[in-house]
């Protein structure tokens, strides 16, 4: 991990070099530090859990994001390393095999340990603010350190490459005459690897970049009018997960092995693949179960093929936009129909980004 400086510049210009903190004095202070301020972590979080037993140990912190998905936080007081990976990975499994009822209770019968509020029905709390237990999911996986080493790194790549997102958020401590600074580090990628390793970065920081994106290309308006008119016709039952380049629209299933958990369905994107224009990915599986309406729509719009797998039709213009509504409006509609049927059901699933 690279070493970080930091200088203090007084008035008359000045340089002062504050000392660097290898960590902060134990690992329960910077929990507390984090408890208190979770703006730290990201905006919008909201910790509902802290020291959670769970199978293998103890979760550090549980929270839930701004889209209302559920997070394991899994820190140590110095440098991230492989088995703070293995444990966050095991955490997460373990809460994930719960359906939502049960993740609920789990929730409530350990709230308000370690001096954060209490809360007394998570199930009432949560659909209060989200409407649906199922938004819960998928669970993100965030490791917290003053620090990463190497191995870690490499593994968080690896998986978040594999579609299995581990993000990293670290920490650097300085002593400036009696108080303690304390820096949040995140990854900044040039644009010509963002688009393979986008999943790696904070979930506030992918927002950030694809914001300034569409504001770029001026695809902002249109950008989210096809998202919000595709997850209105969802009956906004996916996830949201954004991208640099764009979000995936996921809808929770049951795979063919019986494991449980949302997968993409569509993906809206700017400029991913074409020039200026947008693109509205269509997984495999879409196709499959809908082969009339896919059809339809794929036949009044240019068509590639999605790296990921599947298709997507170009919306190269607002033009094209209001002429491909109608047949969006019914593939997007068929699909949701579909979704219900199957959901409970195994479902052979090809995922696409």
């Amino acid at each position: 991990m690279d070493e970080v400086n930091l200088w203090k510049i007084g008035a008359d210009r000045t340089v002062t070099s504050l000392d660097g903190l290898a960590q902060l004095e134990t690992e329960w202070q910077l929990e507390e530090v984090l408890v208190k301020n979770p703006q730290l972590l990201e905006p919008g979080i909201e910790i509902v859990g802290r020291q959670t037993p769970a199978a293998g140990g103890w979760l550090d912190l549980l929270g839930v994001d701004a889209d209302g998905r559920l997070v394991v936080f899994e820190l140590k007081r110095g440098s991230l390393g492989r088995d703070a990976v293995t444990q966050v990975l095991d955490y997460t499994s373990y809460l994930s095999e719960m359906e939502p009822s049960e993740l609920a209770v789990h929730i409530t019968e350990r709230s308000g340990q370690g001096g954060i509020p209490t809360i007394h029905d998570f199930a009432a709390w949560y659909t209060e603010r989200f409407a649906d237990l199922q938004r819960l999911y998928p669970i993100r996986m965030v490791l917290v350190g003053l620090g990463i080493d190497e191995t870690a790194l490499r593994v968080a790549r690896f998986l978040s490459e594999a579609s299995l997102n581990v993000e990293v958020v670290t920490f650097h401590g300085f002593r400036n005459e009696g108080d303690v600074l304390v820096a949040r580090q995140l990854p900044v990628q040039r644009e010509t690897v963002a688009r393979r390793q986008s999943s790696t970065l904070p979930i506030d920081e992918r927002r950030r970049l694809l914001s300034q994106r569409l504001d770029d290309l001026g695809l902002t308006e249109r950008f989210e009018e096809v998202r919000d008119f595709v997850n209105d016709r969802l009956e906004h039952r996916a996830f949201v997960d954004a991208k640099t380049f764009g979000v995936s629209l996921q809808l929770d299933v049951r795979s063919v092995s019986g494991v449980r958990g949302p997968r993409p369905f569509f993906g809206v994107y700017a400029a991913y693949m074409t020039d200026n224009a947008i693109e509205l990915s269509l997984n495999t599986i879409t196709e499959r179960h809908n082969p009339e309406e896919h059809a339809k729509l794929t036949a009044l719009a240019p068509v590639i093929d999605w790296p990921h797998g599947g298709k997507a039709i170009v919306i190269e213009n607002r033009e094209a936009w209001e002429r491909l509504k109608p047949a969006i409006r019914d593939f997007a509609d068929a699909v949701y129909r579909d979704w219900q049927q199957y959901r409970s059901r195994p479902m052979d699933h090809t995922i696409v980004d």
